[in-house]
């Protein structure tokens, strides 16, 4: 019986062995790809594409005989509007009219009253004018060399006007950017 049982062992063993097939393979290959390409980011936002909120120029409270000219700048947050662009990105930056420009003129409104305003690519009035109606202005040289981070390129002006009403003004302006 002994020896049977060995026999039976050393067969099952190589009964075994005889029915192990050997392993195939298979390879190839496989592409890897990513298209990098020039871009901003506006502060506050972390998708490049998406509708963003470009803050509010608020030109504070004066009264309404103020005799020198009143500048601001777009802020959110208690802070500068802020562009963060590729190195080389050509910036096209285009402002809408707002939803009161009349005769080539932006104009904050408030009831039948209006006060004209005028936005620019500089503080203070310097740079170019963003027109009503203009095309947008392309913007690359304001772009840092190395790409970084800078101001949104927009500052308004508010010349002394006669004949204002005291009230709350506003206007509500579109600004698209092209990269």
């Amino acid at each position: 019986m002994k020896h049977l049982n060995r026999w039976m062992s050393s067969a099952a063993a190589v009964a075994l062995m005889v029915g192990v097939t050997a392993q195939a393979s298979v390879s190839g290959t496989m592409g890897v790809q990513l298209q990098l390409e020039n871009g901003c980011i506006v502060s506050g936002s972390t998708d490049p594409l998406s509708a963003v909120d470009f803050g509010t120029m608020n030109f504070g409270a004066v009264p309404t005989i103020f005799t020198e000219s009143l500048h601001a700048q777009a802020m959110t947050g208690g802070s500068a509007v802020q562009l963060e662009c590729s190195a080389g990105a050509a910036l096209n930056v285009l402002v809408g009219n707002g939803q009161n420009a009349s005769g080539g003129v932006r104009r904050m409104a408030v009831g039948g009253n209006f006060v004209q305003y005028r936005l620019f690519t500089q503080p203070n009035g310097g740079g170019v004018e963003y027109a009503v109606g203009s095309s947008a202005l392309n913007l690359s040289a304001t772009v840092p060399g190395a790409g970084g981070t800078f101001d949104l390129p927009i500052y308004g002006v508010i010349a002394p006007q006669a004949g204002l009403t005291a009230g709350s003004y506003n206007d509500l302006v579109s600004i698209t950017l092209t990269f």
